[in-house]
């Protein structure tokens, strides 16, 4: 059966008045010139009836409708075949992924197991020359460092500065992790590449899961594995043992059997840290050789896009007799305008065979498409297409209406949608605590969460959400008892920015000091004044050189400084913050507090 895909199916809708006026007219024509025929006897036809013969008019009518079907047909863009399209990336690609949970500050190797997997991932670095390399550190969530670029030397920067103390979410989720690196490669358009995961260990659920994962892909996981069987405690900055949920020790163990099913599944190596650089130089040859096997074998068929081929305006060329013989009337350009204004009009869309279309994010349901659609079917289409404002206003139900309020950010309209639907519903209480959470209402966020657990006691996520808010509202309530205290002391409190901010005996004078100065100008600010103004009625005649004589005029005021103004001005720089490992904590942190205002939270 052949298959037809129309790329314009809106120029289908011209079949309507096709249907309904041209071919009635055309019809009711024939039909009057038709009727002459019964009338008039036939020896007087030829004498009283003027210009064609009734048959001819007949056929005139018929190639009319005619015409303007394979018009309108043409028009909808019909697509018999698929073409395909190459979008693979030959270029080598890989992505290093690092292990920065708490666990790995676990000390059965000496200093401890990040220690020397930091160590081991700057080796692999230096060693990785050709392609792309990108860098990803996980604890609870995924964070790429560095997206996929030939500069090893800022990878490097990184990786001498991270530390588990510094990620933002606590936690240990490999299968983020490796979900974040293989959207990192296949982004790049990277059909194979190499992962080199650098762990402390997992265990075996993730393993499980992570198994299913890899299945769908085709990429290698290097697997170096850093710590032992044993296992030892895992001791925080302050040097006291961590624990877990239920208050035990945290005593993380390598089991080495699951990282060797992983590795050898995806056709890549697990090697066990070793105290030269044996381990990274057996990870990377085998790179390089799996690597080496590949190149060449990739087709533009192994990963390729199919698009649908226009068959209209081959179509078209049908139109031809109709119009060669308005040639001789000079009326031939009037049907190529009005066609090429018609295809202006329509949206032309090539549309990938592998993939559905979408429709930009935010559009409304086309108008002829709203009658063949339900309430509940516009709504969802807008949902899907992350329209959310308006599929709120559509859904009738209101865990779909919170669920849309809460994407779209609503936090507030989304908590009340849900508590139409919260009496005897654990969904509706665990995600009206997501959206109360948001708004920063953890007390009631906290309610919401117990009402759902009274109903589904044995719910594992929605225990974890409450117990992420729990540890959020002890946070905050100690940040506050800190800034009370530093109030009380005296202390002067710290900005956003990591700089302290003067007190307001400091304050004051300053804003004295700077009132004073406002007041009594002297006369170097009045004379630049006005040479300010003089240049401004001048016009700028060279760019380059206004912009090296304020630089020189910079460095000169500079130069004028007093030892005075200097040592304050030096003590101004001391001020900002340029610690490498604080400003990837920043950004770090900045991150994961974007994901938790755009993202709902897990299990939603």
């Amino acid at each position: 059966m052949i298959e037809i895909f129309w790329l314009r199916p809106q120029a289908l809708w011209l079949l309507i008045p096709w249907l309904f006026v041209l071919v009635p007219l055309i019809i009711l024509r024939v039909r009057q010139r038709l009727g002459l025929e019964q009338i008039i006897a036939p020896h007087l036809q030829q004498l009283m009836i003027q210009g064609r013969q009734p048959h001819s008019k007949l056929w005139r009518g018929l190639g009319g409708m005619a015409f303007f079907a394979i018009l309108i047909v043409a028009l909808a863009g019909p697509a018999l075949h698929k073409v395909d399209m190459p979008v693979f990336n030959q270029d080598r690609g890989a992505v290093l992924l690092l292990d920065a949970s708490m666990q790995t500050r676990a000390q059965d190797i000496a200093p401890d197991r990040f220690t020397q997997m930091r160590f081991k991932a700057i080796d692999l670095v230096e060693k990785f020359k050709d392609g792309q390399l990108g860098f990803i550190a996980y604890s609870g969530d995924a964070f790429a460092v560095n997206p996929l670029t030939r500069d090893g030397v800022t990878i490097l920067q990184n990786l001498r500065v991270i530390t588990p103390e510094i990620m933002p979410i606590e936690g240990h989720d490999p299968v983020l992790a490796m979900q974040a690196a293989i959207a990192q490669l296949a982004n790049a358009g990277y059909q194979t590449g190499d992962i080199f995961w650098l762990t402390a260990g997992i265990n075996q659920s993730d393993m499980q899961e992570l198994r299913t994962l890899l299945r769908a892909h085709s990429y290698r996981i290097n697997i170096l594995a850093v710590g032992t069987s044993e296992g030892a405690p895992v001791r925080d900055a302050q040097g006291e043992l961590l624990r877990d949920q239920r208050g035990r020790v945290m005593l993380p163990r390598l089991i080495p059997d699951y990282l060797q099913r992983i590795s050898s599944e995806t056709g890549g190596r697990f090697q066990s840290m070793t105290a030269d650089n044996t381990d990274v130089a057996n990870l990377f040859a085998h790179a390089e050789a799996s690597a080496s096997r590949h190149e060449g074998e990739i087709s533009a068929s192994d990963l390729s896009g199919e698009i649908w081929l226009d068959a209209g305006p081959w179509l078209a060329l049908l139109l031809l007799p109709w119009l060669l013989p308005l040639a001789r009337r000079g009326q031939l350009w009037m049907w190529p305008a009005l066609s090429l204004l018609v295809l202006t009009q329509m949206p032309v869309t090539a549309v990938a065979a592998s993939e559905p279309s979408s429709t930009v994010s935010g559009r409304d349901i086309p108008i002829w498409q709203r009658p063949f659609l339900t309430r509940e079917q516009q709504a969802q289409q807008l949902f899907d297409q992350g329209n959310y404002v308006a599929a709120a206003e559509r859904f009738k139900d209101p865990m779909r209406r919170g669920d849309a309020l809460y994407r779209a950010g609503d936090f507030a309209a989304s908590a009340a949608a849900y508590a139409q639907s919260a009496e005897g519903n654990a969904q509706a209480h665990f995600n009206r605590g997501n959206a109360l959470a948001q708004l920063g209402d953890l007390d009631a966020a906290l309610a919401a969460y117990d009402e759902g657990l009274a109903l589904a006691p044995d719910w594992r996520e929605l225990q974890e959400n409450k117990e992420l808010v729990e540890a959020l509202r002890d946070q905050q309530e100690k940040e506050q008892q800190q800034q009370g205290e530093q109030q009380e002391n005296g202390e002067p409190q710290e900005s956003e920015d990591g700089q302290p901010e003067p007190s307001e005996e400091q304050s004051s004078e300053q804003d004295q000091q700077n009132q004073e100065q406002s007041q009594e100008p002297s006369q170097d600010e009045q004379a630049q004044e006005g040479q300010e103004s003089e240049q401004n009625d001048a016009a700028p005649q060279d760019q380059d050189s206004e912009g090296q004589e304020l630089a020189d005029a910079d460095a000169i005021e500079v130069d004028n400084l007093s030892a005075e103004e200097r040592e304050e001005l030096q003590q101004l720089l001391n001020r900002l913050n340029d610690d490498p490992s604080l400003l990837l904590q920043n950004r770090l942190r900045r991150e994961a507090q974007r994901r938790r205002q755009q993202l709902p939270p897990r299990g939603f």
